[in-house]
């Protein structure tokens, strides 16, 4: 066989199992919330709490993480609001779905956010 009939033949075998998957991988992004969490007092929900608030509303979480907001600053005060928030990777065609639920899209982060997961315990500060 010549090669230009060998490559002929490779070329309709590749299209043929490729074209034998339906597999399409959806559209992904990546949404977050923030976690609750109050300076001094409370640590907030989990990302498993979160992501469950999600799967609730028949919304499919691929990957979930936690961070903090970059480039924003809160007031230092006990009862405060932290820049803690909880992210989650879902269908982008989902996304209103996950809006309607309290959850904003990453991308609407100016400066995005810096991934870690650090659940603090709750502890009420002690005044003496």
């Amino acid at each position: 066989m010549s090669k230009k009939t060998l490559c002929s033949i490779a070329l309709i075998s590749m299209m043929s199992v490729t074209g034998c998957t339906n597999a399409i991988e959806p559209s992904k992004t990546e949404v977050f919330i923030h976690d609750g969490s109050k300076q001094c007092f409370s640590a907030g929900a989990s990302k498993q709490q979160t992501a469950k608030q999600l799967l609730n509303k028949g919304i499919e979480v691929y990957a979930s993480t936690c961070g903090k907001i970059n480039g924003m600053m809160t007031i230092s005060v006990c009862g405060g609001p932290t820049l803690s928030i909880n992210v989650h990777t879902i269908d982008a065609n989902q996304l209103k779905q996950a809006e309607a639920i309290g959850f904003k899209p990453v991308s609407t982060l100016k400066e995005g956010y810096t991934e870690g997961c650090k659940q603090r315990t709750a502890k009420p500060l002690e005044i003496k």
